[in-house]
Parts: C-alpha cells; structure tokens; sequence
C-alpha cells in the first residue's frame, strides 16, 4: 500500500496488475473545480483506492473518499461544514461502447491513454457527491426564519404569530361601517 505522498498521475493499468493500493489526503486548493464552489480551500480529501483486475482482466477502481466541505448555507449564508463520503466502483475502458458493456453497478472510467491525473479523478467522483443546496439542520441555523418540512418543527412559532394582533383588522372595521 502506498501512504503518504501520492502520485500526481497514475497508470491504472499497471497499478491493476500489480494491485496497488493507495492511501493518502489531497487538499482541496489542489482540486480548482471542487474549490471553486465551497466557503474555503482549507478542507482534504482522504482517499482510500485499491487497483485490481476484473474477470475480463479489466483494470478495476474500488475505494473510498471522504472529506469535510465548508460551503455556504442557503438559509443563513454562514459557513456549514458538509460531510462526504463516497465509494468508488470505476472500470477502466477506452470507448463508448466498452463503457455500455458494463455491468450496472460499475462506472466507466474512459481513458484516452494509460495515464490519468489523480487529482482530477478524485475531483470528479467529489462533484458528484457534492449536495446542490447545502443548508445547517433546522436547530443549527442562524437565519431569522428557518423553513421546514417537519410538521412538528414549527407549532411553537405558528402559536406566536396566532397571538399577534391583525393589521388590517381596522381595514374591516371601515368595510362593515362600525
């Protein structure tokens, strides 16, 4: 297994015959896309990959990424720390229809030579797991009205605004005349 510093380009190929395994952390800086949608550039990725060889003597992906993401909340706009965790089932393939040839729950890593960047494939399997809409839990938020879909969540609140006088009770009283 390989820990620590980690290949800027790998031969998935090579490292399936051999069964590699590698193990290690990549900054988010590292990954510009990533980057680019979150609060901050300080979080890693922890990465787990093991290399192998299918039945067809496909070179074969597996592992696991796991990072925590500081993105801005879309209730509060304040920073929230999003958990990802995400398996990898990649095949290695070099066409379109190699890709269609495989079984459901394998995903097609389609490469043009032998070699890929690391960091672009971690980037990419990230992006995929990255939430649209990232908000804090309902109890955590900062924003002066917090939006459920929890019945429960809101009878507190619902009892408040039932104890508010209307102001536009006057607005009735001219209609009726009195």
């Amino acid at each position: 297994m390989l820990n620590g510093q980690l290949p800027k380009h790998i031969t998935p190929r090579k490292f399936a015959q051999t069964e590699t395994e590698l193990a290690g952390r990549i900054a988010v800086s590292e990954l510009d896309r990533l980057a680019d949608m979150l609060a901050g550039e300080d979080a890693e990725v922890a990465l787990s990959l093991a290399f192998s060889l299918d039945d067809r003597r496909r070179p074969r992906i597996t592992g696991e990424l796991e990072a925590e993401l500081p993105m801005l909340c879309q209730r509060c706009l304040d920073v929230v720390n999003v958990k990802i965790r995400t398996g990898l089932n990649l095949a290695v393939v070099w066409s379109e229809e190699q890709a269609k040839a495989l079984p459901k729950d394998v995903d097609p890593l389609i490469l043009e030579d032998d070699t890929t960047d690391l960091s672009q494939l971690v980037e990419d399997e990230l992006l995929l797991s990255v939430p649209l809409v990232a908000y804090h839990e309902n109890t955590q938020c900062h924003a002066g009205q917090v939006f459920s879909t929890d019945p429960d969540f809101g009878e507190d609140v619902a009892e408040e605004v039932q104890e508010k006088p209307n102001p536009f009770s006057v607005l009735a009283q001219l209609k009726t005349g009195d």
